[in-house]
């Protein structure tokens, strides 16, 4: 006789955080490209074309792979795809460390970015099936708060690092700590109940898969959140990979003080996501926390970009544009809330993949704007505006979303 787990015990938990755990690593490798890019750059003969390419490859890669991998969960199940996933993430990272030219670190980008599109996914995933789907926004919110703070500290850590060892170094670390997560991912990740065998064998599954991107592709109300959301997100990984150390420092930071402030936008981000989600099922309401929290976020933009900054005070927006990001949740609770139970994954990692479509075009956006390879900080207010635009269009968008709550009993 086959006996199912308690969902919310034990073994709920410990497939939950190591889900969670991958989500902290590759966070940490993502976001530490922001503080290590300046001296790869400059040991591989790379210019800052070239930075910010690689930047959009890791991240269009992963959103071409993520229209995919919430599928792949809902249909072939955690035990396999995500010991698979953090594997692959692990093999990226050592080409990472051993690549020495454009080329090679594209290629290692690619590799890393179809490992970790499962992450993100698969830890909320974990979470709706194991804590089931009354908890589903909470848990999610609380992957993405321990990733976060995983991103501060490791941005940090980072920092002081680099004055020890190198980003070879780094990647290796990576690429290790990739590897040990993989053996216990095949020791304890498992699924609440076993996954169904899909019928017709490899093209029935491929076929089953299409067909449940396209289901949830063909809801047009899960795109109001899905767009709000990638906005609000992908600025955030704009900023926080690329962008802000090069704002600061032409607000006059040192790059050590740039780097500390920079990461202090995922401690925003750990604030933000579980408040935004506890607010939410507070006041009963989706659109208006996702609409205030990108008003938010534009105050914020525009105090890094048009008010004079110190250090702390950089922190103190950092903090605020972090906190107003965390509004980009809710995107995956609608989309959760509007497709059948059994797609969960595939919306949420739909909603993921725009994000990071989003987050690839605006990190190179403001580049088009960008003429000097020192640019000053009137040129980043200007190449900046299309952000604002964006924002605008997020809040319209916030404003006409399907109130999706609902009573989790």
């Amino acid at each position: 006789m086959t006996v199912t787990p308690r969902l919310g015990g034990p073994a709920a938990w410990a497939n939950w955080i190591v889900g969670t755990l991958f989500v902290v690593l590759l966070f940490d490798f993502q976001t530490g490209y922001a503080i290590v890019n300046s001296d790869l750059a400059r040991d591989t003969g790379l210019g800052l074309g070239d930075v910010v390419a690689l930047g959009a490859i890791y991240t269009w890669v992963f959103a071409v792979s993520q229209l995919f991998s919430g599928a792949l969960l809902d249909r072939a199940g955690a035990r396999i795809m995500l010991p698979l996933a953090i594997g692959c993430f692990a093999l990226g990272a050592a080409l990472f460390a051993m690549a020495d030219s454009f080329a090679m670190l594209a290629w290692a980008q690619a590799v890393v970015a179809i490992g970790s599109s499962f992450g993100f996914v698969g830890a909320g995933f974990l979470g709706g099936r194991w804590f089931g789907f009354a908890r589903f926004g909470l848990m999610f919110a609380m992957v993405q708060a321990i990733a976060a703070i995983g991103s501060t500290l490791g941005q940090a850590g980072l920092q002081a690092a680099l004055a020890h060892v190198d980003w070879r170094a780094m990647s290796w670390w990576a690429a290790g700590a990739g590897a040990a997560l993989t053996l216990v991912a095949l020791a304890v990740v498992r699924d609440p109940q076993p996954q169904p065998r899909s019928s017709g064998g490899v093209a029935g599954f491929v076929t089953g898969v299409l067909h449940d991107i396209l289901s949830v592709c063909r809801i047009p109300q899960v795109w109001f959140g899905v767009i709000a959301g990638a906005v609000l997100f992908g600025l955030l990984l704009a900023l926080g990979v690329l962008w802000t150390p090069k704002i600061l420092a032409a607000h006059g930071l040192s790059g050590t003080e740039a780097g500390y402030a920079t990461s202090v936008l995922w401690l925003g981000l750990a604030v933000g996501a579980p408040l935004t989600a506890r607010w939410s099922d507070a006041v009963h309401s989706r659109r208006l926390p996702m609409l205030l929290m990108t008003v938010l976020l534009v105050l914020g933009m525009a105090a890094l970009l048009f008010l004079p900054l110190t250090a702390l005070s950089a922190g103190v927006v950092c903090f605020v544009i972090g906190l107003a990001t965390g509004g980009h949740m809710l995107s995956f609770v609608t989309a959760a809330e509007l497709v059948e139970p059994r797609l969960i994954g595939t919306s949420a990692a739909i909603a993921n993949g725009a994000k990071f479509i989003a987050a690839g075009l605006l990190m190179a956006l403001p580049n088009r704007w960008l003429a000097s390879t020192e640019p000053s900080l009137a040129d980043y207010q200007l190449a900046f505006w299309p952000y604002f635009a964006l924002l605008v269009v997020a809040a319209l968008l916030a404003w006409g979303m399907q109130e999706t709550w609902r009573d989790a009993e």
